[in-house]
């Protein structure tokens, strides 16, 4: 091994506060396992805003359907509304008109 090696060795060595290999092999596997940890929870974490995002989208699907078929509803209210309102008018003026008759027959009756 270099001198350099052994040096950076030397140095890792007292960084883990470790005086052996065989505690810094331990030391590494005990690193190694707490990373296994936080990738196996960063991974279900990640999984989780996965689903969440899936059921934000698919309510905000659900919201725009339900506008557009509200939007459609009320455009066809209106339809109805401005047709049965045309309906009215045009009874209402057939009425007005016989009425208008009716009235000038009587006066002229009298």
């Amino acid at each position: 091994m270099s001198q350099h090696a052994q040096q950076v060795l030397l140095r890792t060595m007292h960084d883990a506060g470790v005086s052996n290999m065989q505690e810094l092999r331990a030391k590494l596997q005990e690193l190694e396992a707490a990373a296994g940890g936080v990738v196996a929870a960063t991974q279900e974490s990640v999984a989780g805003k996965v689903l969440e995002l899936r059921a934000v989208t698919e309510g905000l699907r659900l919201h725009e359907e339900l506008v557009r078929r509200m939007h459609e509803l009320t455009s066809l209210a209106w339809c109805k509304a401005a047709t049965a309102t045309d309906g009215v008018r045009k009874r209402v003026d057939s009425r007005t008109s016989i009425d208008a008759t009716i009235a000038t027959e009587l006066v002229l009756q009298r």
